[in-house]
């Protein structure tokens, strides 16, 4: 089968999407599908190309694989809600014709966001051309619009338009998780359309124990929380950083490692603090180990958003049987996940002196995080990577084969 596969993240991008688009790719290119992938010069989460990429306009290769073509697309230092739109429709415009011009898919997949993707491509299957899924990673206008990021009535009105007429275009829309899905049949969409496709992992052989720590210099005694992904807007880290100021750090540490437009604020932040080591992203093997060395893993998402799903740096936690200190609304499907399985605490506490409080309780708590991360070994089965790819294989087949027997 033919499968193009068009979004703005791929590897060799750490976080996020582009992990998850990568392993799709080559998992699909691995059984015998022709996969051609139309994506960008890797940039996030640092919004930054590299010096090689910075001039580039266009590059073609073969990885694992999987036929990789890069276009170039802008990438503000400072990506205000303005400037993001910028970026989007840059990459979208030059993406678009290589692949209108090349060899025709039998599926196109897009990844959303960006969501003008899904516009572009949705009139492309409107002309008849292959079937069209769209891959939901985020609700794009739900969230710009609940972080004030568009607030525009007529942008906003144009990004529902927009996404409606995405979805109902499609012959298939996957997402995420069950409470995404829902999101979107709210929107108007039929229940045949809707597949679910969550994030997977892939764990390595696991490290040994204290390598990160005997490196960051943190004792084997101290109770250490670490954070790792975006730092953006979306976070809401503020509180994170206020909770540390009211942490002893003889006896807890706070590891944020990431990359965003909250960096900086993170760097100067740590400089006052004794209780926080900031890292730029780490190298697959590091990570593992920090994992592996971590007491208590911390998702942080900012309060009052109208959504909060299932984010994919959860993943490699659940894969080494971590338990979660979730900050986000109490009513969101990611706190509700954790929960109802038991996964850790959720918390929607705002105040720093008060969630200090709940970290250190949790350190005092040593049968309940062993509970957690029972839990947490008990819903592994449910994120294997390999069992999820091969369902949704099945599904591009049936989508292809209707497409071949409606024409």
């Amino acid at each position: 089968m033919r499968i193009a596969i068009w979004g703005i993240n791929y590897y060799p991008e750490q976080v996020g999407i582009g992990p998850q688009t990568t392993a799709l790719s080559q998992f699909l290119a691995n059984r015998g599908h022709e996969v051609r992938v139309h994506t960008s010069f890797a940039y996030y989460p640092a919004w930054k190309k590299s010096r090689s990429d910075a001039k580039r306009l266009f590059s073609r290769e073969k990885r694992q694989g999987v036929q990789v073509i890069r276009t170039w697309h802008y990438v503000p230092k400072r990506p205000t809600p303005l400037r993001r739109i910028c970026h989007e429709l840059s990459f979208s415009a030059f993406s678009f014709f290589p692949l209108m011009f090349g060899p025709a898919p039998e599926v196109l997949m897009v990844i959303s966001p960006p969501l003008v993707l899904g516009f572009l491509a949705a009139l492309w299957r409107m002309v008849g051309r292959s079937p069209l899924v769209v891959h939901v990673q985020d609700l794009q206008p739900d969230a710009a619009i609940a972080l004030g990021m568009l607030k525009n009535p007529v942008f906003q009105a144009l990004s529902r338009f927009a996404e409606r007429f995405t979805y109902r275009a499609a012959d298939r829309v996957a997402a995420i998780s069950p409470g995404m899905l829902e999101t979107i049949a709210q929107k108007g969409i039929g229940a045949e359309k809707l597949v679910h496709l969550p994030n997977g992992f892939e764990a390595p052989p696991l490290p040994l124990r204290l390598r990160f720590r005997r490196r960051q210099g943190i004792p084997e005694s101290v109770f250490l929380v670490v954070y790792s992904g975006n730092l953006g807007a979306k976070q809401g880290l503020e509180k994170v950083l206020a909770a540390a100021r009211f942490l002893p750090p003889q006896s807890v540490r706070m590891v944020i490692c990431g990359e965003g437009p909250k960096r900086g604020e993170i760097w100067s932040e740590m400089e006052r603090s004794p209780v926080i080591h900031a890292l730029t992203l780490l190298p697959d093997s590091e990570y593992w180990e920090m994992l592996v060395d971590c007491d208590l893993y911390l998702v942080s998402q900012r309060t009052r958003l109208p959504a909060v799903f299932f984010p994919s740096k959860m993943l490699p936690a659940i894969a080494v049987g971590r338990p979660f200190l979730v900050l986000a609304d109490r009513e969101c499907e990611l706190a509700r996940f954790v929960e109802q399985h038991d996964l850790g605490k959720v918390t929607d506490e705002e105040d720093g002196r008060a969630l200090a409080a709940q970290i250190l309780a949790l350190r005092e708590d040593r049968p309940a995080r062993e509970r957690f991360s029972r839990s947490v070994a008990q819903v592994r089965v449910h994120f294997d990577r390999a069992k999820i790819f091969s369902e949704f294989e099945r599904e591009l087949l049936r989508i292809r084969n209707n497409g071949k027997n409606a024409r």
